[in-house]
């Protein structure tokens, strides 16, 4: 008898300290809000399976380039093993902010046994249009093509650049200037924007950058 309840004991103690699992749990209803911009406001309720799931959150997959609908999954932290639970459904609602990239139009939200997509419909908004002069990681010429490195979360493209060009005689002062903000979080990465000795009105190849070079990676 002794032996049971030291054994019970040491079985609890071992319960306490199980990590807890995540799971999905139920998706019900699904509202999207516009805020701003390419920023939204997911809203998303349903049931957990039981009391005992816990910190019940809303999770965006993370991608490499910006896809059209964009997947999120509700997660719960699961109840430790070892214990009896009451089987009743355990009603949630989260809400998340997020900025989506100006190419998804809709988000994709994964429960514990469906999904619900839903439309953007504020995707093509775009936001005001502010000049900055871009940080460049490097500059190369290729034919008739200059080509800039620049970063990215991906989202950027050539449109969302503008080029200032400064004859002085002979030779041009060249600047790249962002219009349009990369609002995706992607892993960063440096990508090439080129544009054409035609585009950029260069009778030569001579000129100089007035952007700020950066070598972090």
């Amino acid at each position: 008898m002794k032996h049971s309840i030291i054994f019970i004991m040491l079985l609890a103690i071992f319960s306490a300290f199980i990590i807890a699992e995540e799971e999905p749990v139920f998706v019900d209803n699904v509202t999207v809000k516009h805020i701003e911009g390419h920023k939204y406001k997911i809203t998303v309720s349903g049931n957990a399976p039981n009391p005992g799931y816990t910190n019940i959150r809303l999770v965006p997959h993370t991608y490499m380039m910006a896809p059209e609908s964009w997947e999120m999954i509700v997660l719960a932290d699961a109840p430790k093993s070892g214990g009896m639970m009451i089987q009743v459904l355990k009603p949630y609602t989260v809400s998340l902010d997020y900025t989506f990239s100006d190419t998804t139009k809709s988000v994709t939200i994964i429960g514990r046994t469906r999904k619900v997509e839903k439309k953007l419909s504020g995707g093509k908004v775009i936001p005001p249009k502010k000049r900055v002069q871009e940080l460049i990681h490097g500059v190369k010429i290729k034919g008739d093509n200059v080509i800039f490195l620049v970063r990215s979360g991906g989202c950027t493209k050539k449109e969302h650049f503008e080029c200032d060009v400064t004859h002085k005689g002979d030779s041009a002062q060249v600047a790249l200037y962002r219009t349009t903000p990369d609002f995706c979080e992607m892993v960063p990465h440096t990508i090439e924007i080129s544009f054409s000795k035609k585009e950029l009105g260069l009778k030569n190849f001579n000129f100089t950058i007035k952007n700020t070079f950066t070598f972090a990676k």
